[in-house]
């Protein structure tokens, strides 16, 4: 498969995922938030299905620049980067599905497609990457720190600041 074609596939996956979460999160929005773990369970609480959709459509939009800069720029090493990140984000916001799957002891927003589309491909073209050396090695590392940080405290701020704009 061409790069620019696995680009392509990245970046509609994430589309995808995100507007499944965004059409069922509304009806598990209250209980997700009330399994959120001590740290979260303020901002997650102050998550209206406004703020969420709203922060849906933002790292869609981003995700859809930056996989449109890596089609027009395959062998870039800072487009390269930048794709793989959202990618390793991608991959590690499985883990979350999972659990929230796990208790809820339901469907959770999102699972399906996180769990048949998004970590396959995520593997797939993280594995690719490691293999024909897409990036440095140094950069090719730095992605997992880099995801913990853009899903964890970076989500957080996103979602923080426009329950505050809409508040």
């Amino acid at each position: 498969m061409e790069r620019r074609t696995a680009f392509l596939m990245a970046g509609g996956a994430f589309a995808v995922h995100n507007a499944e979460e965004a059409f069922t999160m509304p009806y598990y929005l209250r209980q997700i938030a009330a399994l959120a773990p001590v740290p979260l369970d303020r901002l997650a609480g102050a998550v209206t299905t406004t703020v969420f959709t709203e922060g849906a459509i933002v790292v869609t939009v981003v995700a859809a620049f930056v996989t449109v800069w890596a089609i027009r720029r395959p062998r870039n090493p800072l487009a390269c980067w930048s794709i793989l990140l959202f990618q390793s984000v991608v991959l590690l916001n499985t883990v979350p599905h999972v659990v929230a799957a796990m208790a809820l002891r339901s469907y959770a927003p999102g699972l399906v497609t996180a769990i048949v589309v998004n970590a396959p491909l995520s593997l797939y073209l993280l594995v690719r990457a490691w293999r024909e050396t897409w990036v440095e090695r140094p950069a090719f590392a730095a992605l997992a720190p880099a995801a913990v940080v853009v899903h964890g405290p970076g989500l957080a701020m996103l979602l923080g600041t426009l329950t505050a704009l809409t508040g």
